[in-house]
């Protein structure tokens, strides 16, 4: 690449350099708490406290912007499907986890499988979809995805989901109220007829 190219490059609008550092931080996260243990819970709830927010706030940032912005497009849109259900399942083990004593010989093993999938994610998004924003998106669409995306990491109010109750969980129960409550009115029913 000459010069000018190089030059060139850093001068456009990234959306996708602020996301590698809080994958870089992602990992930074991950390695520490592999080298915890039961006995250093204090530790280990100081950085799940950081990766779960850091989670929290880098999936929202990324589905919201990032991935409405590639979802239109033939050549991204599977990868942001994938996506997705890669921060979905990443939810589903911090609720878990947020809700264990980390004390638990369990939350270790539980984290760890959490890492590993965070990993695929990063390195997916690292070596497929970031050099694919960079060409399907013109430098005025990377300026205003980038914009966006600052603006919500600086807002004061920023969307956050509960890791308690993950976004897809939320729905399914009140779905699942619904024909809860049917399938108590038929147990009943069956019950008062014998």
């Amino acid at each position: 690449m000459s010069i000018l190219g190089f030059i060139k490059k850093l001068a456009l609008p990234d959306p996708t350099a602020h996301l590698k550092k809080e994958h870089d931080r992602f990992r930074t996260l991950l390695e520490q708490a592999k080298k915890t243990t039961e006995r250093s819970a204090v530790k280990r709830k100081k950085i799940f406290l950081e990766f779960s927010t850091l989670l929290a706030l880098h999936e929202t940032v990324e589905e919201k912007v990032l991935y409405a912005a590639l979802e239109s497009h033939a050549e991204t849109k599977s990868i942001v499907l994938e996506g997705v259900q890669e921060h979905h399942l990443a939810d589903l083990l911090a609720a878990e986890l947020k809700n264990m004593d980390v004390t638990d010989p369990d939350w270790g093993s539980k984290f760890h499988v959490m890492g590993e999938g965070v990993e695929h994610h990063l390195k997916e998004e690292e070596k497929k979809m970031f050099p694919q924003v960079r060409e399907i998106l013109s430098e005025k669409e990377l300026l205003k995805v980038t914009k966006k995306m600052d603006a919500m990491r600086n807002a004061s109010a920023i969307p956050r989901r509960s890791l308690s109750v993950p976004r897809t969980i939320k729905a399914n129960k009140r779905k699942s109220a619904k024909k809860g409550d049917a399938k108590k009115v038929a147990r009943k029913t069956m019950k008062s007829a014998k």
